[in-house]
Parts: structure tokens; sequence; C-alpha cells
């Protein structure tokens, strides 16, 4: 699950790898987490213990891959927990079942997996 969750802040638009990388983190947070905020999902980076904070962007604004972890939370509105779980185990069965491209089925909101026995 190590390759799609480093990659899957697609959802919040977060990712070096998702739809906006020229703009950098600054746009990503001043702008989409707050378009996303209005839709129910909330996004906050975190610094993981032992990083620090002025390490986690490129000097053109670009977020590293390594030293901090993205949370996501959702309204109860749009299910809540529940709601994340479904994600997670969506994640999780792509995950293994694809490896390195699990984040192509991911992009595209493929769900063939989930119905699969």
């Amino acid at each position: 699950m190590a390759n799609l969750v480093a990659k899957c802040g697609l959802a919040c638009g977060a990712c070096p790898w998702g739809p906006y990388p020229r703009k950098g983190w600054s746009f990503i947070q001043d702008t989409v987490f707050k378009i996303l905020t209005e839709f129910g999902v909330s996004c906050r980076r975190n610094t993981l213990k032992g990083a620090k904070e002025e390490d986690l962007a490129t000097g053109t604004g670009y977020l590293r891959s390594k030293g901090w972890v993205m949370k996501i939370s959702f309204d109860e509105e749009i299910g809540g927990k529940a709601a994340l779980k479904a994600l997670k185990t969506y994640i999780q069965k792509i995950d293994e079942k694809y490896g390195k491209k699990a984040f192509q089925y991911y992009q595209d909101v493929d769900m063939r997996v989930l119905i699969e026995t």
C-alpha cells in the first residue's frame, strides 16, 4: 500500500504527482484545500517526527515525497468515518491487485476491483 499512499494525495490535490504540480504547495493549501472544505472534505499535511517543516518542499514549492503525511477527514454529511473506511478498503484492494500500477486505477476511479470476489 506504500506506493499508492505516497501518491494518493491526488484525492486532496496535494501530491507532487497530482493535477497541479506546477503551482506548488501554496496553491494546493490556499486554493484546493479551501474548495474541498466546501464539499465536506478536510485535508491537512502533518510533518512526521524528526522531519523539519522547511525540508518538506523544494525551493520552487513542490512537495517532497518524504517527511509528511496527509490527514483527510470527511464531514458526517458525506459519510464521515464510514466513507473513509470505504476509501481505505478500495485503496488496499487496488494496491494488492495492481501494485505499482494501482495509482492509475485510483486516478481513473476504476471501481471494478470492489465487485470481484
